[in-house]
């Protein structure tokens, strides 16, 4: 927003002498817009010749700029003045000062004699006359109030433009709008569902003409930034919206809803043991309670063979919270009508590319393994091994609500699993949805290779 400060010329006081001051501001304005051949210089000033420069930087060449060193002060203001002995204002047009109106003769009679003169803005100093016949400085102007009387201010805000008058006691009369504003400053973005389906929004921006104008393409996309993570946690945001949840072919998953999530960023991989060593170190979780299991592999294998209480108290220390089930599933399938069968698709995959299951059988694996196994949000090991869930398991999907659920707390002792082990139930898991499968954790307590992640 820019706002210009000037002075009104003689008395003021009439409404008929704003309302003349806003009409010819508001006629400069669009004179000026609708000359398509003034040339703009990178200020974007029209007429403006660069090469007298703008020291303040307020789009104001020098030459106009009643002072270049202020960016508050364009090419009109006001200011408090003085001569030898009297106060008074001088105003400023185009850069170029007016005499200063206070008087020069300082003569007095009474040597000893006070005064009060006016000052600034309708404030009040005092004064005395010397021993040689002359009045003496004034002292320090007091009480002053809003704004010299007869200055003008200028808005001009969003292609709107407005004006306002200060009056002869020194206060500012009610704003009045000449132009009514635009929607946006010129060049701001946002992100809008117009124009788009579903979950989906696109960029717009701000022309100059101060309306949003679509720019990008519809697409998901997140607005907000994840919480801090002390562990340094790589995450993968997503976006607020609907999912699929469910498989009618698993009994414990069905029947499929359309369930609709808040935005929330989840770790890209498993939590790694470099990142529980920190929580380690740092005292805010115990060692792994089944180093059997958790000490296979560096830094990079997943954090496994720790209980649920140990995932919990990691994924707290670290600024987040254990993820969901729901969650879970949402990360791993993608946005409704998305019904694939596993975060890659629905084929079962070969080679070890998405799973032990599917070639190598191997029983152990860092969190770099199997590049093939990333969902539609780019999260990567969602379901090469079971994974802890803040979720007390249930035997089926009931009473399930459809924004935001969260399942029961965990106060007991079975816990929601998600994913699918190596060698899981049943065998691989040709027989299985992984993105909806879901299996009982018998005891928060138990330290076997389940891995876990968090949500930020």
């Amino acid at each position: 927003m820019k706002r210009e400060r000037g002075s009104a010329l003689g008395e003021v006081g009439s409404s008929y002498r704003l309302h003349r001051s806003i009409a010819w501001f508001a006629t400069v304005v669009a004179l000026v817009a609708c000359d398509d051949t003034a040339p703009l210089d990178d200020a974007g000033m029209a007429g403006m010749d660069a090469s007298t420069g703008d020291g303040d930087g307020d789009g104001v060449p020098a030459s106009l700029d009643c002072d270049d060193s202020d960016p508050s002060i364009t090419s009109s203001a006001t200011r408090s003045c003085m001569s030898d002995c009297a106060l008074g204002t001088e105003s400023c047009s185009d850069g170029s000062w007016s005499a200063c109106s206070a008087s020069t003769d300082c003569t007095c009679e009474t040597p000893g004699e006070m005064r009060t003169v006016d000052c600034g803005r309708c404030g009040v100093a005092s004064q005395r006359c010397g021993t040689d016949g002359s009045w003496e400085t004034p002292s320090e102007c007091f009480s002053e109030q809003d704004c010299f009387a007869g200055e003008i201010e200028r808005d001009v805000a969003m292609c709107g433009q407005r004006a306002r008058i200060c009056n002869d006691t020194c206060h500012w009369l009610p704003w009045e709008t000449t132009v009514e504003p635009g929607e946006c400053e010129p060049g701001a973005t946002q992100r809008s569902p117009d124009g788009c389906t579903g979950s989906q929004t696109r960029e717009e921006t701000c022309s100059t003409e101060c309306v949003w104008e679509p720019t990008g393409t519809c697409e998901v996309a997140c607005i907000s930034p994840p919480a801090p993570s002390r562990s340094g946690a790589d995450t993968v945001c997503i976006p607020a919206g609907d999912f699929i949840l469910g498989w009618n072919s698993e009994p414990t998953s069905a029947p499929e809803l359309t369930v609709t999530l808040s935005e929330f960023h989840v770790d890209r991989v498993l939590v790694t043991k470099a990142r529980y060593d920190m929580c380690v170190a740092d005292g805010g979780c115990t060692p792994a309670a089944n180093p059997e299991y958790y000490d296979i592999g560096d830094g990079q294998f997943y954090a496994n063979g720790v209980t649920w209480d140990q995932a919990f108290a990691f994924c707290e220390w670290d600024g987040g919270e254990l993820i969901t089930e729901f969650q879970w599933e949402k990360a791993a399938r993608g946005a409704a009508p998305d019904r694939r069968l596993r975060p890659w698709g629905d084929e079962v995959g070969t080679g070890c590319m998405q799973h032990p299951d599917t070639g190598c059988l191997d029983d152990s694996f860092a969190v770099t393994d199997f590049p093939a196994s990333v969902s539609p949000w780019g999260v990567r090991l969602l379901g090469s091994t079971f994974e802890w869930t803040n979720s007390e398991w249930a035997d089926r999907h009931v009473d399930v609500p459809p924004v935001d659920p969260t399942g029961n707390p965990v106060v007991g002792t079975a816990v929601t699993l998600r994913g699918h082990g190596w060698g899981g139930p049943g065998g691989p898991f040709t027989r299985w949805s992984e993105c909806a499968v879901r299996r009982r954790g018998e005891g928060r307590g138990v330290a076997w290779r389940y891995g876990f992640r968090c949500v930020y």
